[in-house]
């Protein structure tokens, strides 16, 4: 059976569980607070690669959903969890359990960011994201459930990258004027070229095969002047999952991210014509690197009239997304008085006139 580790308090040997707002760790049952920095030595990181040489294909040892069997330390009920469970907490006595290995060798992060974010504001966001949402039903506020609520750290890959552009286009300028009882028109076609040189930090791209990357990165961006170095302690209390998709992969969805920022700067400077279609885009990449880390994201489960709605809030940041329902009958309510608005106002237009 895998083991677990908990990080007990000195004091009255409790479980401790790790603050990101206080930046330690604390228990809940003497007040005892400890400095993550106390566990410093026992969560030394292993020497060895870094970036690509350390994450890159074949270093990791890539697992297929395999189920772990744990063992809590406090009260000893078994615990299951995916194979990618870094960090959880027994169903039985909530007490917190950082599963042993799970997060060593090429699957150590390189840094974290701390939740800021507690599960009551995580809450509280929703109400904010249902605000002015129009077509939202009465009865979704009051009547939907929550199925969950977890703070879970998530594996992204931060890529970083200096580039050097060159991207062309094409672009369309039409003049026009009048000679008598004739207008002429002049549409004139340009090639354009535009070249750049931009570098890129910390772009995030999450590694976890399961999770909705658009849905994740709709609740970007998150402050990564905030990262501190990883260590075991910060996990302390909380979720957590490791990588279980290859940074080649994950450096695909950056370079179209890359792409489309280069893409959007170079448009930047072009103005003054009717149209511009971009034709063709050179990027050279002349340095770049990853970084593996954990991101603080919430997961919220609403239940609204026999079907789940997903919501994730950023931890740091407290930006919130996901899908709500629709009130056909508000919409169609809406339609219907725009639509007499409208012919209301044809109909005076048409009387002054």
């Amino acid at each position: 059976m895998t083991q677990t580790k908990t990080y007990k308090c000195p004091a009255c040997d409790a479980p401790l569980r790790f603050d990101g707002k206080e930046e330690k760790l604390l228990c809940e049952y003497c007040g005892a607070e400890i400095e993550a920095a106390a566990f410093a030595e026992e969560d030394a990181p292993e020497e060895g690669a870094r970036g690509w040489e350390k994450y890159g294909q074949g270093k990791a040892d890539w697992s297929e959903g395999a189920a772990t069997l744990l063992s809590c330390p406090s009260c000893g009920g078994e615990i299951v969890c995916e194979a990618e469970t870094a960090s959880t907490v027994c169903p039985y006595c909530d007490n917190p359990a950082l599963i042993a290995g799970q997060l060593s060798g090429a699957y150590r992060p390189d840094v974290i960011l701390p939740f800021t974010v507690d599960k009551k504001d995580a809450g509280a966001a929703l109400d904010r994201f249902c605000k002015r949402k129009w077509l939202l039903p009465k009865g979704f506020r009051k009547e939907s459930k929550t199925e969950s609520l977890k703070g879970i750290y998530v594996p992204y890959f931060l890529f970083d990258c200096d580039t050097n552009s060159r991207f062309t286009y094409s672009a369309i300028r039409k003049t026009s004027w009048r000679s008598g009882d004739y207008r002429y028109t002049r549409t004139s076609y340009y090639r354009l070229i535009r070249r750049g040189l931009l570098d890129f930090a910390n772009i995030p791209v999450d590694a976890s095969v399961k999770t909705d990357n658009t849905l994740l990165e709709s609740i970007e961006p998150f402050d990564f002047t905030a990262a501190v170095p990883y260590s075991d302690a910060h996990l302390a209390g909380l979720l957590a999952n490791r990588y279980d998709d290859s940074p080649e992969n994950c450096s695909v969805r950056a370079a179209e991210r890359v792409a489309t920022s280069i893409d959007a700067a170079l448009r930047r400077t072009i103005v003054g014509y009717l149209s511009v279609q971009k034709r063709s885009e050179d990027i050279l990449y002349t340095k770049s690197d990853v970084r593996y880390a954990l991101l603080p994201v919430w997961f919220m489960t609403r239940r609204y009239k026999d079907k789940s709605y997903t919501f994730v809030v950023n931890g740091q940041s407290g930006k919130m997304s996901g899908s709500l329902p629709v009130s056909w009958g508000r919409f169609f309510g809406f339609l219907s008085a725009f639509t007499a608005l409208g012919t209301a106002l044809i109909s005076l237009i048409a009387l002054l006139v």
